[in-house]
């Protein structure tokens, strides 16, 4: 996990388009103690890290979310309690690709290994992801519709429901291959 300190943002709270950045110099941003964003409108992850600190991230509506050209969702906690959750609710299109290059590289989704919360992608969704998502200790579900060329998954539970599309072709993608067959499954 990088290294990071402080808060670029605490809280934000939005109905329409918002776009976010790491700052000049640097490839981390900040979201400290969850964000809210309920409407429509697209959320832009310019290319970079993104910590989510604390709180709940809860996104509904009908949003479109970018996050491509090489982003990485980490949701941690900094004080190791009230460790940060994701939920995305509605209608969305999201697209999130990994970067290839980094210290999250080929890592598309990370949630902190001492948390328990959940990850829940529900609703009808289009999700199109390109990289791991690495929950080890987290209940997972996604639930809409889901394409990605490259999949990975390392999550404590999983839930997949409606019209899942997941391949496992991730030449190019800075992920290590984990063997040719299409799904492992360990108990």
């Amino acid at each position: 996990m990088p290294s990071y300190s402080g808060c670029n943002v605490t809280n934000p709270s939005f109905g329409s388009n918002r776009t976010f950045a790491p700052p000049s110099g640097s490839s981390v941003y900040v979201i400290c103690n969850g964000m809210n964003a309920s409407g429509s409108g697209t959320i832009t992850f310019n290319p970079g890290i993104y910590i989510f600190d604390r709180g709940t991230v809860n996104i509904s509506g009908s949003f479109t979310i970018k996050a491509t050209g090489g982003v990485t969702l980490i949701f941690t906690s900094s004080t190791g309690s009230s460790y940060a959750t994701f939920r995305l609710d509605g209608s969305s299109n999201v697209t999130l690709n990994a970067p290839t290059t980094g210290p999250t590289s080929g890592v598309a989704l990370w949630i902190d290994k001492n948390s328990t919360s959940s990850l829940v992608i529900d609703g009808s969704q289009i999700l199109k992801y390109t990289g791991a998502i690495y929950a080890p200790n987290a209940a997972t579900t996604l639930t809409g519709s889901s394409t990605s060329t490259c999949t990975q998954m390392i999550v404590k539970t999983l839930l997949l429901d409606g019209s899942q599309a997941l391949k496992h072709d991730c030449s190019g993608y800075a992920v290590r291959d984990v063997g040719t067959s299409v799904m492992t499954m360990v108990e």
